[in-house]
């Protein structure tokens, strides 16, 4: 493979006699053109195949999450978003005997940037209500009181999660109603957070261990397993609805109130 250092080339793509012209990375680049690709299909081969459509679906399916939380260092790199997903969290993803792949949910990337992470100091799914605390500042980079907090909750059995409404570092609690699909499954629960003065910067993800639903007080970094959501109930999620549709009434961000909230799902 050659790479390209002029621009004679530069918009063109595709085969040109017996060379390929492509782009990767932001990089113009040429290789040879192969006439015959060889597709052995042979078990190595097919549990590659199987590795990456899983990794290649996750990303799609928290698409949502990925283009506020990646989109801006993605494309500082010239990369697509997915892309950018797949190589933060090429690790996370691993073949298994029957030719499947298994997922390491909490250590997947949805976030990245120079923004420091929101640190979680209790979290809880109670009657299909996510109700999380998290210090006011975070720890290395650039941090502020007004930087905008954002938990995404996954689910798995569905392939869809929902992102809540931004609140502020300042209000140290984000609270908002879950879907009544996700009900009594297992849900795996990301924060991140993006700059008050650019909120296309944004911070690592954490991963957050929500305790049980019927959990008063569960610390964040303590529980290792993922947790299930609860029963849900109309009262409370029309109840949050009608506070984050206030706060947008008065021109603030939604969520702006400590105990407001909202999500939007996929």
């Amino acid at each position: 493979m050659a790479t390209l250092t002029g621009n004679i080339l530069e918009g063109t793509t595709g085969r040109l006699g017996q060379v390929v012209i492509y782009r990767r990375m932001g990089t113009w680049c040429v290789r040879r053109h192969v006439e015959h690709i060889r597709d052995a299909k042979s078990e190595a081969q097919l549990r590659c195949r199987s590795r990456f459509a899983a990794m290649i679906r996750t990303a799609s399916h928290m698409a949502d999450a990925l283009a506020t939380g990646l989109r801006s260092t993605a494309r500082a790199m010239g990369m697509l978003d997915s892309n950018l997903f797949l190589r933060l969290n090429n690790g996370c993803f691993s073949s298994t005997d029957d030719g499947g792949c298994a997922v390491d949910y909490r250590g997947l990337q949805l976030s990245a940037g120079p923004v420091a992470p929101v640190r979680f100091t209790s979290a809880r799914i109670e009657d299909g209500l996510f109700d999380g605390r998290f210090e006011r500042l975070g720890g290395a980079g650039r941090s502020n009181a007004t930087d905008r907090v954002q938990v995404y909750v996954y689910c798995p059995d569905l392939e869809c999660g929902v992102l809540s409404l931004p609140v502020y570092r300042m209000d140290r609690r984000v609270r908002f109603v879950l879907p009544d699909t996700m009900q009594g499954r297992e849900v795996h629960c990301y924060a991140f957070c993006t700059a008050s003065d650019d909120f296309e910067l944004a911070s690592p993800t954490c991963h957050i261990a929500v305790g049980e639903a019927d959990t008063d007080d569960t610390d964040a970094t303590a529980t290792p397993d993922a947790s299930r959501v609860g029963n849900a109930t109309a009262t409370a999620g029309s109840a949050t609805v009608s506070d984050t549709a206030a706060s947008a009434a008065a021109g603030r961000p939604a969520g702006d109130e400590p105990t407001g909230g909202g999500g939007t799902g996929q």
